[in-house]
């Protein structure tokens, strides 16, 4: 059934202009932010140590993965030598803290899939020279 126009669907609901309650609570500690913050601090030193944790997660954060530039131009990759020099030298800024774990292996993985992709190009060209399509 239908709602007829201007009447509400539950007239028992929300008063028109009530608000939100989540922005007046946002409201409410956005004024108070700093004194909140150095209650936190205050418990953190007394060993609460969710505050410990809280304090510690704002104030000194997980490092964010950081990109590094390898310089690889995959337009010049012409066999499965040249992706083993790619592999080691990704392998050998991983071992040396120079690349990001995270990095090495989403490069590592990329250039198998390419090296798997040169491996069936190159067993195509082998097919059509002994069938003799070539």
């Amino acid at each position: 059934m239908p709602f007829k126009p201007g009447q509400s669907g539950n007239p028992n609901g929300r008063p028109k202009g009530s608000g939100d309650k989540r922005l007046h609570i946002k409201k409410l500690l956005e004024d108070n932010l700093e004194s909140v913050f150095m209650s936190v601090i205050a418990q953190a030193l007394e060993g609460d140590m969710t505050a410990a944790k809280i304090v510690l997660d704002k104030g000194y954060p997980n490092p964010r993965s950081y990109s590094e530039n390898l310089n690889i131009d995959i337009t010049k990759i012409a066999s499965s030598a040249d992706l083993e020099k790619i592999i080691e030298e990704v392998m050998l800024k991983s071992l040396r803290g120079d690349l990001p774990d995270d990095q090495g292996k989403t490069i590592a993985s990329l250039t198998k899939t390419m090296s798997e992709l040169h491996k069936l190009g190159e067993l195509d060209e082998r097919i059509k020279i002994l069938e003799g399509n070539k």
